[in-house]
């Protein structure tokens, strides 16, 4: 029984750690559910935050794209006004250095005039030409409105030189020589006054008098007066009609067309395709400067707001990334919190169902605590009621006790060896019990180490054997690497031989090339000796002809039969001279023999005088083309340059873009034979050296050629373009980068692309597609992307 209590207070202590363990961890879930559900709560209002802010953000990125699209159009329209303003300064340039041309070289002019004026420009006689004020056009001025009609009013006056002094030019007019034509003055010492008495305000179709439409200097009042004086500008040829009609002071009428009407009768129609005079191309060229100013100043204003514009766009698309940034990151740590919620969901549910498991349990074992606790105390009830008995039984013993004290005494202690055999049998029942419990977890632990061992031995084998081969892979890359850089240095030291042969060879075409122009000179020189050497000849021959005729028709003499079988041989040469001279006089004696030879001589003069004339007129249109190829030549070259620089900048960016990195250029392979000489690609991908892109790779070549192409457009846009598998060499990270160039140009260029990329074909508005459905019938399908939703 006393054991048996042991026994029971043992097992009620060992509930008592259970239940102690079990309130511990109770204590510790309710800790970590009040953790879980405050960690729920910040991330329920974490979640909600970023929704409020993805939202926010959303708003303001799509407030911003409308925003970036209200500048696109900006920017295009400023383009597109940029380009127009600088097309038609470019026309009004074109037509200002024409008409500048024409001022210089006085077309229009007398040849007489021109001779005269140059003359004064150079200092030449200026006993002469200090009384030349200049031509009559010359000294007067009006707006280009009212060019034409001041011109019809001059006429041929256009052309009159004006003189201050009329005597003293006349006296030293003989220094000039011959002039090449006639020669028309006017003298302001010379002019009459005059005398218009009649105001033409009130007629029908009245402008305004000439006189008001010009503008000159003091010095030239009287040539104004004399020459648009008596001048009446009206409104078309039926008022000038009706004007003449009644007028008796001999008044000229001008019509604003240029139809004028003359005090003498005659009637002088204008032409709807003359050309300007004088007067009207320098109004022209003044209006045309003053034009031009007005475009300078726009187009600077409008490369100003294009570059504002630019970067309002760039500081925007700065912004639109950074908000795509922010709604990235916000929507990873949105999900990164509902992750994270959805954990602490799972550990407070987990939790939530394991606190009633550890109640029931701590329940359970304090009604077990009970139990022992109450068979412990009926333990000691027993006990008490037996060793009552054994006092009373120690009284009948106690007579008796003499006798039997060696046995009490030998039973007490089979009875202590008794007792302490029986506790001990209970603490080895109990250890055989854990023994047994323990055996069976180390078994169960040595089956789970034996399969882990297992695992990992095989897994051990697996790594060696992966370690063998990645030695293996390695030994062998070092060997293709010692290759490799063998073959490169190789290829260099080839590269830099064929570098230098090219490098010759460029210097013997160009010596050749000089060699060549010099012997292309020589032969043109030559040509030219020669055409001169066949023009003598043939006039030679012309010569001959027309001897042998004149000799057979006024002498009777076939001077080629006669002569067929001459053999040369020394004679008597003053004897044959003096035969001559007989022979001259009698000629002279019988007097003009061909009547028709003064007039035959005039039209051999008047002929030659017009071949001269046409000569000298070839003369000065070569010169004049001459001029004109160097201006074009000039003007192709600084446009070329500019051009070129252009696209070189392009080139450069659109390079990098492509290939996220490296550098390019384009450079001229003479740059003093921009028009002539070829250009050479340079490129130098990401991790290469810069080469040739001859040397470069499919791909590399694909990609630098949009690279160059795309610049080309950026600097000359076309409205439409094809382009035909140009991403067949392309990867995806390379055909994604091909797109977003392509994207950036659709506002410009409308790209039509044939393509076997899926990429490419995301990218696109419309895809067309043939099919063979049936055997040798094609159908075209086409399927509109703009706007469709994708799954």
């Amino acid at each position: 029984m006393h054991n048996e209590i042991i026994r029971l207070n043992t097992h009620r202590e060992s509930l008592v750690g259970q239940k102690g363990r079990l309130s511990e961890r109770d204590a510790q879930i309710a800790s970590e559910l009040s953790e879980a559900l405050e960690q729920k709560t910040s991330l329920g209002t974490r979640v909600r935050e970023l929704d409020r802010l993805i939202e926010a953000q959303t708003a303001k990125l799509e407030e911003k794209r409308g925003e970036a699209a209200r500048l696109e159009d900006i920017d295009k329209r400023l383009t597109e006004e940029l380009a127009h303003a600088k097309e038609r300064r470019s026309a009004l340039a074109s037509r200002a250095d024409v008409l500048r041309d024409l001022q210089e070289r006085r077309d229009g002019v007398a040849a007489s005039v021109q001779r005269i004026l140059d003359a004064r420009d150079r200092g030449l006689h200026p006993e002469l030409t200090r009384h030349v004020a200049g031509v009559t056009a010359d000294l007067f001025d009006a707006d280009l409105t009212h060019a034409r009609v001041v011109e019809a009013v001059l006429g041929d006056a256009a052309q009159y030189l004006v003189i201050t002094d009329s005597r003293a030019f006349l006296r030293a007019f003989g220094v000039m020589g011959e002039l090449p034509g006639r020669l028309t003055a006017v003298a302001l010492d010379r002019l009459p006054p005059v005398v218009n008495p009649r105001d033409f305000s009130e007629v029908r179709g009245f402008v305004a008098p000439a006189l008001d439409l010009v503008r000159y200097d003091d010095r030239f009042e009287t040539l104004a007066r004399h020459l648009f004086g008596k001048t009446v500008v009206v409104e078309t040829l039926e008022d000038a009609l009706a004007a003449a009609a009644d007028d008796v002071h001999g008044h000229r009428f001008v019509t604003r067309k240029g139809d004028v009407v003359e005090p003498d009768g005659r009637v002088v129609l204008a032409s709807s395709k003359a050309g300007g005079g004088i007067l009207s191309r320098r109004s022209e060229l003044r209006d045309i400067e003053s034009t031009l100013a007005d475009l300078d100043a726009r187009i600077e204003s409008l490369k100003d707001r294009l570059n504002r514009t630019q970067a309002e766009r760039a500081h925007l698309d700065g912004v639109l990334q950074e908000l795509r940034t922010a709604i990235y990151e916000a929507n990873t740590a949105k999900v990164e919190a509902r992750a994270g919620l959805a954990t602490v969901e799972e550990t407070v549910r987990r939790l939530t169902q394991e606190q009633p498991v550890i109640a029931q349990e701590v329940a359970l074992l304090e009604q077990q605590i009970q139990e022992v606790h109450a068979r412990s105390e009926e333990g000691g009830k027993s006990l008490e009621a037996i060793e009552r008995e054994n006092k009373e039984r120690e009284a009948l013993i106690h007579r008796r006790q003499e006798e039997i004290d060696a046995l009490v005494e030998q039973r007490k202690q089979v009875q202590a060896e008794l007792t302490e055999a029986r506790v001990e049998a209970g603490q080895l029942s109990e250890k055989r019990t854990a023994a047994r419990e323990r055996i069976g977890v180390l078994t169960r632990a040595v089956d789970d180490l034996q399969s882990a061992l297992t695992a990992s031995r095989h897994d051990q084998e697996q790594c060696e054997a992966r370690i063998a081969e990645a030695q293996r892979e390695a030994e062998t890359g070092r060997t293709h690497l010692e290759e490799f850089k063998k073959s490169l240095d190789a290829l260099q030291e080839r590269c830099g031989t064929l570098r230098r042969q090219r490098e010759e060879l460029r210097r013997e075409s160009e010596q050749l090339g000089e060699a060549v122009k010099t012997l292309r000179q020589r032969l043109e020189q030559a040509e030219a000796d020669h055409h001169q050497v066949q023009m003598q000849l043939a006039e030679t021959n012309v010569r001959e002809e027309e001897l042998l005729r004149h000799t057979e028709e006024e002498l009777g003499i076939d001077l080629k039969a006669r002569y067929a079988e001459y053999e040369h041989e020394e004679q008597d040469w003053a004897a044959v001279e003096a035969e001559m001279e007989e022979l001259r006089g009698k000629i002279a004696r019988l007097g003009n023999v061909n009547l028709d030879a003064i007039s035959e001589l005039e039209e051999l003069e008047e002929r030659h005088g017009f071949l001269s004339t046409q000569r000298d007129d070839l003369t000065e249109s070569r010169r004049q083309l001459e001029r004109l190829i160097e201006k074009l030549d000039h003007e192709a070259r600084e446009r070329f340059q500019k051009t070129f620089e252009e696209i070189r900048q392009n080139f450069r960016a659109l390079f990098r873009k492509l290939f996220g990195g490296g550098r390019a250029d384009v450079v001229l392979e003479d740059p003093e034979q921009v028009l002539e000489c070829g250009i050479e690609i340079l490129a130098q991908p990401p991790g290469k050296e810069l080469q040739s892109i001859s040397l470069m790779s499919g791909g590399e070549k694909s990609m630098t050629a949009i690279a160059l192409l795309m610049s080309i457009f950026r600097s000359r846009p076309a409205p439409c373009t094809f382009l035909d598998e140009v991403d067949a060499a392309l990867d995806e990270a390379n055909n994604d980068r091909f797109n977003r160039i392509v994207r950036e140009f659709v506002h410009d260029t409308q790209f039509v692309i044939v393509t076997h990329s899926k990429w490419t074909m995301n990218m696109a508005d419309r895809l067309y597609g043939v099919t063979m459905q049936e055997p040798g019938v094609s159908t075209l399908v086409s399927v509109e992307l703009e706007g469709a939703e994708v799954a």
